[in-house]
């Protein structure tokens, strides 16, 4: 779907299954940047907006770190910025992005299968979203002035325990 339609998102009933809490998850997705034209594109948010504890998710773009992929995790840290990609998001071309937490409670961002960011500082920080809260791809869940991805996403997944989730846009 063109995300260039600023009310296109898709969003997933509020679940506990979202609820990232302190174990090992893996999400990730296929991305392709066609547009920037927004403070922080997200690829995926679980929770309410920005700068709330119960708020976790991937933007293509992070004003304090333009043109880069941030994972937040609210719960966290102050800034909720856990894992920030050192290189430049692709614009015009297919690639993978993934974020997970290991066993150990260790964060990595990974792009093109290449380890980008790792943040070791919350590994026992619970950064599950406040309540039963909902999923969504492509934007934001709950911001008046909404801050859509501006591109394709492709083969998102969700793996926590056993639960496991795929969808494409």
């Amino acid at each position: 779907t063109d995300k260039t339609d600023k009310t296109n998102k898709i969003t997933l009933s509020s679940s506990a299954d979202f609820a990232l809490g302190t174990g090992a998850f893996t999400i990730e997705a296929w991305v392709y940047v066609t547009a920037d034209t927004n403070s922080y594109s997200r690829i995926w948010q679980i929770g309410p907006y920005f700068n709330d504890n119960s708020s976790v998710g991937l933007a293509v773009d992070d004003t304090a770190n333009s043109s880069k992929i941030s994972f937040w995790a609210y719960a966290a840290t102050s800034t909720g910025r856990t894992c920030i990609s050192t290189n430049a998001t692709p614009r015009n071309e297919w690639f993978h992005v993934a974020v997970t937490r290991d066993t150990t409670g260790d964060f990595r961002l990974f792009v093109n299968g290449n380890l980008d960011s790792t943040n070791t500082s919350y590994r026992t920080t619970d950064i599950s979203p406040g309540g039963n809260q909902p999923l969504v791809i492509g934007s934001t869940t709950d911001r008046a002035v909404s801050e859509p991805f501006e591109g394709f996403i492709s083969n998102f997944r969700v793996i926590k325990g056993l639960f496991r989730f795929r969808f494409s846009v």
